[in-house]
């Protein structure tokens, strides 16, 4: 049987860091070759074709990058035949980049994104071991049709859901509201599913929109908001953190008006870590008041409600196909 093929991407992180011997800092150093080379497990896995795209701390990710990654990916997959994709990247923001590149690839095989909570000079480094799982699932045939994925700590996560729930922890990971997707123990890859997901996908465009993601906080001061609206300043969109299930700051309705005055679209998701958004509160700022305002995102949080913005109004998406969009996003696809 021949040998399975996989494209690993490699992006930085703290997988590919290493202590700074001047500054006693972890940096980004190290290439795929650099990775592989200290794998050789790996290679009785797959044959793997490297490309190092950046070597930079995942704070410096953007929505550029991530459309350039999308497109590279594609262009190779156009050139040669992969069964499976693993992209190596830092753990701050990699459910964003995982995220993005769910919306924006519209393939069958696996793409795996993984990475490391400690630095390959850290005793225990677990960089390796998720590089290794991460191989294993993309090469699987169970993995196929069920959109980018998420490796770390022997579990799977859907891009969709998946979340950075502690700083430091080698268990980082969750997925609140669904769970895990499937494990890897040893050389043996388990799913919870192996059904494919329903597809949500926003075709390829390079991200130009400006979009501005807000955080409610108890008496949250509008006016610098209403100031940025008012002097003409650009931007596309805004993305709003709710209280609880839909909720507001009172003094937020009239800015969420003047948002549809101007034609500057708003999505509304949680900033609680689960459930819905039911906007079932009435009063000014409660969420059945301002229902009509906004573009409801039920289980997204606001980062990933951002990218999938910026990404729709790039595309030239219309307040209805925008609604549709995170209709379609804020539904379990299992």
């Amino acid at each position: 049987m021949a040998q399975s093929r996989l494209l690993m991407i490699t992006t930085g992180g703290t997988i590919a860091s290493r202590l700074d011997p001047h500054t006693g800092a972890a940096v980004p150093a190290s290439s795929g070759c650099d990775l592989i080379g200290a794998l050789p497990e790996l290679s009785r896995v797959a044959d793997c074709d490297v490309i190092d795209f950046c070597l930079i701390g995942s704070w410096d990710m953007t929505p550029l990058l991530h459309y350039r990654l999308a497109r590279l990916i594609l262009e190779r997959l156009e050139d040669a035949a992969y069964d499976g994709v693993v992209i190596t990247h830092g753990t701050d923001t990699v459910e964003e980049t995982a995220f993005s590149l769910d919306l924006l690839l519209n393939i069958h095989i696996p793409v795996v994104l993984t990475g490391a909570m400690l630095h390959s000079t850290e005793v225990g480094a677990d960089g390796p071991r998720n590089l290794l799982a991460a191989a294993r699932v993309a090469v699987s045939s169970m993995a196929r049709g069920l959109g980018v994925c998420i490796v770390l700590n022997q579990e799977i996560h859907a891009a969709r859901w998946a979340m950075k729930l502690d700083s430091n922890a080698p268990h980082a990971f969750g997925s609140p509201n669904h769970g895990a997707i499937g494990r890897v123990d040893g050389d043996i890859v388990t799913f919870r599913t192996v059904r494919a997901r329903p597809t949500v996908t926003i075709p390829l465009t390079e991200p130009n929109a400006r979009v501005i993601l807000i955080r409610m906080a108890a008496g949250l001061d509008v006016e610098p908001y209403l100031y940025w609206l008012n002097t003409g300043l650009r931007v596309d969109g805004f993305v709003i953190e709710a209280f609880g299930s839909g909720n507001v700051f009172s003094e937020w309705e009239d800015f969420l008006h003047t948002c549809v005055e101007r034609d500057v679209p708003v999505v509304l998701c949680s900033r609680c870590l689960s459930g819905p958004l039911t906007l079932s509160y009435g009063g000014k700022g409660g969420g059945r008041s301002i229902a009509e305002l906004v573009i409801p995102a039920s289980y997204l949080p606001g980062p990933k409600a951002r990218l999938a913005l910026i990404f729709a109004l790039s595309a030239g998406y219309s307040r209805t196909q925008l609604v549709q969009l995170f209709q379609d996003l804020s539904r379990a696809p299992w």
